[in-house]
């Protein structure tokens, strides 16, 4: 017999004196949490949905940068940064 879909679920947990929540493992698993990574509330129209929040890649403030200089050889951007413009 197949496994029913568990793509809408609902799962509980308790909350501490000091507000905290455990975040079930279940739901841990299915948004690939890890420790020390964060997650984010939002209100959807009175529920509130909980979402893992991507970590953004330091190398994502390079992409593009250097586009002005496809085409040209690795070779030909070293000898003009050294100054050297002359070809051997």
């Amino acid at each position: 017999m197949k496994e029913p879909s568990r793509e809408n679920y609902k799962v509980a947990a308790k909350v501490t004196s000091k507000g905290q929540v455990t975040i079930p493992r279940s739901v841990r698993k299915k948004l690939s949490l890890q420790p020390g990574e964060s997650v984010a509330f939002e209100d959807r129209d009175g529920d509130i949905i909980v979402t893992r929040v991507m970590k953004t890649s330091s190398f994502g403030n390079w992409v593009g940068f250097l586009a002005d200089l496809k085409g040209r050889r690795s070779d030909d951007l070293l000898r003009e940064a050294r100054g050297d413009d002359q070809r051997r």
